[in-house]
């Protein structure tokens, strides 16, 4: 442990500069609410920013929900398909532990774009057409993570999220609001 602490302080002191730039892979598992409709459902995708003295980290970031096509508890239709796409910034203060670790506060602003796609049946079976569905909102998302410094360049982040859709906007039954819950998230960040 001494060993990796020591390492951990020589990478970080090797690896601070005024302004460096990071790359991060996420992974966010979301737990909606036993009321809601919409199960609950896991994200993936990246951020890409700016790291100003490896204390305060402002970036761009996008995320793609990876869903079964069972997503909806209930429904009167059979959805074929959904997905929920976030663009958004983000910005977050890193607080240094000393030695390996770190703590992590931040915050998400994201456009969230929703697409369903149904196939509507008649009584008999048959299939009438398909039909497509976007619902869109603003989403916000705190995030507290704990943060290891793996190499000089790489980190590992895990921790706790909040989602919550501020503009509720409702469509053939699905509410934007059905997407908030808390989560889980793991993180891999390369410093650059």
């Amino acid at each position: 442990m001494g060993m990796m602490t020591a390492f951990g302080q020589e990478s970080m002191t090797q690896s601070v500069k005024p302004v460096g730039f990071y790359g991060q892979v996420i992974n966010e598992f979301i737990f909606t609410k036993k009321a809601s409709p919409v199960r609950n459902h896991y994200s993936i995708g990246t951020e890409l920013g700016l790291r100003f003295q490896d204390k305060v980290f402002v970036g761009l970031y996008y995320t793609n929900s990876i869903v079964p096509t069972d997503l909806w508890r209930q429904t009167p239709n059979n959805a074929l398909d959904m997905k929920q796409v976030h663009y958004g910034l983000s910005a977050s203060y890193v607080q240094d532990f000393g030695g390996l670790f770190y703590g992590k506060v931040g915050l998400r602003a994201a456009y969230a774009d929703i697409k369903q796609d149904y196939t509507i049946t008649k009584e008999n079976g048959t299939v009438v057409n398909k039909a497509e569905s976007r619902t869109n909102s603003i989403a916000l998302s705190p995030d507290l993570r704990i943060g290891a410094h793996i190499t000089r360049w790489l980190d590992i982040e895990a921790g706790g999220t909040y989602r919550v859709n501020v503009r509720n906007h409702e469509k053939w039954g699905i509410s934007t609001q059905d997407f908030n819950g808390w989560g889980g998230t793991l993180s891999v960040k390369a410093k650059f």
